[in-house]
């Protein structure tokens, strides 16, 4: 079953899985002016949506409030979201669930940013979002219940954010990027083994704080210049977590808790001052429980 818009406000597909249907596709493009575009799709074989924008008030869910923002669910088999949209004040978002194999791909360019997907209870889930240069970046990840999760966020340019937090999952990997500007970044991974973070902010206002409550797991936090902090906190056994805040930290403060047995902790901080050339360098903190820990920690 396939459906292909092409319009300035809405396109709702509604789809339902039968012995007549080999596929699922929703394909809406949309060029200037207010543009918005919703997506339902329900008990779909092969669940595609596709929306692609170009121009000016972007969405893709809302106008008051026929909502959708597509959402798949109870799709049968694979389950896959595109969405890409180019200039003035984007939104979008993409709920999954009780999905296989989710994918869902995002982009947006210049100007107002934001996207947001949630995925519930599917395993082999992945989620990538690229935003750009905007005035207001902001990036949701939210994947429950899963094995085998990814999610990655890069952000380029102005008050950045990101969330991401993937709960109950078996080898769970998120990056996140961010450039300049605001900054701040959070994921939380909580249950479960195997569990990837790395965090990688540039310039400005930086800020990090991961939790991660699995065993196996892997933390790394790189952060370049200005108003730095990383909180990293670790629960179960077998975990590492590196904090590093380079060559041009300003405010840097840095602190690791791991607690149980096995753990690692390396934190850098290269540099760090709190302004000006003979201001004393600033707090870095370990904290471990349990045996067999290490630590390291140079500024």
């Amino acid at each position: 079953m396939k459906f292909k818009l092409s319009a300035l406000s809405l396109a709702i597909s509604l789809a339902f899985a039968g012995s007549a249907f080999a596929q699922s596709t929703a394909d809406v493009t949309q060029s200037g002016s207010g543009n918005y575009a919703g997506v339902a799709q329900t008990a779909s074989p092969d669940a595609t949506a596709t929306v692609t924008q170009t121009g000016t008030n972007n969405k893709v869910g809302d106008s008051s409030t026929a909502w959708s923002g597509i959402t798949q669910t109870n799709a049968i088999g694979l389950s896959t979201v595109t969405v890409t949209q180019t200039g003035d004040t984007h939104s979008a978002s993409a709920t999954q669930s009780n999905t296989s194999a989710a994918t869902v791909n995002m982009t947006q360019d210049g100007s107002g940013n934001t996207a947001s997907t949630t995925q519930d209870g599917g395993s082999n889930a992945r989620i990538t979002i690229n935003q750009s240069v905007g005035p207001g970046n902001v990036a949701n990840v939210t994947q429950s219940g899963s094995s085998n999760v990814g999610a990655t966020v890069i952000q380029a340019g102005s008050n950045n954010d990101a969330s991401v937090v993937q709960a109950g999952s078996s080898f769970s990997d998120v990056t996140v990027g961010q450039t300049g500007t605001g900054n701040s970044a959070g994921v939380t991974q909580s249950g479960s083994t195997g569990s990837n973070t790395t965090v990688n902010q540039n310039q400005n206002a930086n800020q990090s704080n991961v939790f991660q409550g699995a065993a196996d797991s892997f933390v790394t936090v790189t952060q370049d210049g200005t108003e730095n902090v990383a909180t990293v906190g670790q629960s179960g056994s077998t975990n590492n977590a590196i904090v590093t805040q380079d060559g041009n930290s300003d405010q840097a403060q840095a602190t690791v808790g791991q607690f149980n047995t096995g753990n690692t902790a390396i934190v850098t901080q290269t540099n760090v001052s709190k302004a000006g050339a003979a201001a004393a360098a600033t707090s870095a903190s370990v904290d471990q429980t349990g045996s067999g820990n290490s630590a390291i920690v140079n500024q």
